[in-house]
């Protein structure tokens, strides 16, 4: 029986280094977002903002809101301009910039609005604020703004040969959990891709090892549908006995930490965290197979295999994910994962697996993915939310 697992290791393939940045020139410095103007743009309409700050000139992804892999152009170390796409609706957005150099987020970065917001901090204020105004602003805990303050991760992943397992895996698994920790520069995705590129062995790192005490229970709440975390002696909220009704498909979800606790406040975000819709359709068909003796039908070219799926769009990315076994003995070999935008076609490179032999089997995880974020209250630290719908087959690796 072959024992399948997801991998982690570390490694980049398929990465080129922007013209301009050799690698190391940029070591000692620190990605940090210090300015976005302007940091507001009607509805429906595009908008040219320009991000600056030491590092900035290393981004090699940059994200408004829910939407990631937006245009974006280097002018310098310090200098980026990006267009903000279109929304209809009124919104404050978090801008995040993934470079080189680090990773930094502005929770409320981005304001989508029909008239400029009121400016609340002018340069008038800062110099002849009565002694009532200073008071009134140091109420407002402001010192994680830029950080990451937490994590909160939602999935539903169906495995088309549960069999395939030792031991054997549920045809569908619905996970939820929930981690809020002090703000640090790092954030829990910083180990993904950027769009379009792929990563062999990739070792996801935590930000962080040691989580705050928010209570008892964490809600993820959509219309009648509720799921409850609970805290554990780590201060890590996790659910059990979901089923599939839980993970409301394309929907948004209202998250509360109902109780607070010795280091947080209780506190209610509405729609907090985007689910997306489900996966019904891909190729190659055989990865669904079921049935042991029919499964690692699908063949997967080591010159550079091509997926596809539907229904597609939903704002979103899209990863695929291969683990690599000897087909003798099983043993695993590796991993490479990749990730584009949710188009319904995603072609790997033709060194993403050349270092694996023809007739290895692979695991084959395709996941669309809404990756989201809130303000947390108490210091404006990000909470990271991911919510992914994910489909496991078999293949072999073919010439």
């Amino acid at each position: 029986m072959i024992v399948l697992v997801l991998l982690g290791g570390c490694g980049a393939i398929g990465l080129t280094d922007r013209e301009g940045k050799p690698p190391g020139e940029v070591e000692d410095v620190v990605l940090t977002i210090e300015g976005i103007d302007p940091s507001w743009g009607p509805l429906g309409e595009d908008t040219e903002i320009t991000i600056t700050g030491p590092g900035v000139g290393t981004a090699t992804d940059v994200k408004v809101g829910n939407t990631e892999g937006i245009s974006f152009s280097v002018v310098d170390d310090t200098t980026l301009l990006a267009t903000v796409p279109a929304y209809d609706a009124e919104a404050v957005v978090a801008v995040r910039v993934v470079g080189s150099a680090g990773t930094d987020t502005v929770a409320d970065g981005f304001t989508y609005a029909n008239e400029a917001p009121a400016d609340t901090d002018t340069d008038v204020d800062s110099d002849t604020d009565s002694d009532a105004d200073t008071d009134a602003d140091t109420d407002t805990d402001t010192s994680g703004r830029g950080k990451t303050g937490g994590v909160i991760q939602f999935g539903l992943v169906q495995y088309a040969c549960t069999a395939c397992y030792d031991p054997a895996m549920p045809a569908l698994s619905v996970v939820a959990t929930g981690k809020f920790h002090e703000p640090t520069r790092d954030g829990w995705l910083d180990w993904l891709p950027a769009e379009g590129d792929c990563v062999d062995s990739p070792s996801p790192a935590a930000p962080a090892d040691t989580f705050l005490d928010g209570g008892r229970w964490l809600y993820l709440t959509s219309g009648s549908r509720s799921v409850a975390m609970q805290s554990d002696s780590t201060n890590t909220y996790t659910a059990s006995d979901l089923d599939e009704g839980d993970f409301v498909r394309n929907a948004a979800y209202d998250v509360s930490l109902a109780n607070g606790g010795d280091d947080l406040d209780p506190f209610d975000v509405g729609d907090g965290l985007q689910t997306p819709q489900a996966i019904s359709e891909l190729t190659p068909v055989e990865l669904l197979y079921t049935n042991p003796s029919q499964a690692f039908s699908a063949r997967i070219a080591r010159s550079g295999p091509s997926f596809t799926w539907g229904p597609t769009g939903g704002g979103g990315s899209f990863v695929i994910e291969l683990g690599v076994y000897s087909g003798s003995s099983g043993a695993p070999l590796g991993s490479v994962v990749c990730r584009g935008t949710d188009n319904g076609r995603m072609s790997l490179p033709s060194s993403a697996l050349s270092a694996y032999p023809t007739g290895s089997l692979v695991e084959v995880g395709m996941y669309r993915y809404v990756i989201g974020s809130f303000e947390r209250p108490d210091n404006s630290s990000t909470v990271e939310t991911t919510a992914l719908f994910g489909v496991i087959g078999t293949g072999i690796l073919t010439p």
